[in-house]
């Protein structure tokens, strides 16, 4: 059972990545449920040690129910879904310069640091909130641009935390921070150029 959610979060995550923005156009229900379904567990991870703590079917539950809010509004409420997306995008960047900062300039930290980041100290909560704003301000100015920005990048974040669910225990790699990062800027960067090409 393990798997499963992670299996789910990696197919949604691949297809947000390489075809978000354009799915918010050419069929916004199913655009909107992976995103919304995606983001919903992430933000429910932020607050217990395990979702499991909820009971074993509470993480698809809250995907299903993240899903389908996200589904029902991204149609009608097409800028809400935007600024939503670019404020998560934002939430991200702050988690991962509040990240770096708490390494004080030592990269031997690295080794010490679990992949499971939990934002709970002071500097990276205020961080994930003023870049959450800023970002999502500057999605209501260039909602197109950033609809395709934060989609590739969220998507890429859904798709290397569920790989690294399923494959740390077995690829020492993917225990690594770095190549972690590496690899989300990396799959997040194709999945941009990919829908920049293939715009409707």
């Amino acid at each position: 059972m393990d798997f499963i959610l992670p299996g789910i979060l990696l197919a949604s995550g691949i297809v947000v990545c390489f075809l978000g923005g354009n799915s918010f156009k050419s069929t916004p229900f199913i655009g909107g449920f992976l995103l919304g379904g995606s983001l919903a567990v992430y933000a429910a991870g932020f607050f217990v040690n395990s979702l499991q703590e909820w009971g074993a079917f509470s993480p698809y539950i809250i995907y299903a129910a993240g899903g389908i809010v996200g589904g029902l509004i991204a149609k009608p409420l097409y800028m809400v879904m935007v600024v939503i997306s670019g404020g998560a995008l934002g939430a991200l960047l702050g988690l991962g310069l509040g990240f770096v900062i708490n390494l004080q300039g030592d990269p031997q930290m690295l080794k010490q640091i679990d992949l499971v980041i939990r934002p709970f100290d002071v500097l990276t909560l205020w961080l994930m909130i003023i870049f959450a704003l800023v970002l999502a301000i500057v999605s209501l100015l260039f909602d197109e641009f950033m609809l395709l920005v934060s989609t590739a990048f969220i998507g890429s974040a859904v798709v290397i935390s569920s790989i690294t669910g399923l494959l740390a225990g077995s690829i020492p790699l993917m225990q690594n921070v770095v190549a972690v990062f590496f690899a989300w800027f990396v799959v997040g960067l194709a999945g941009l150029v990919y829908q920049n090409n293939n715009l409707d």
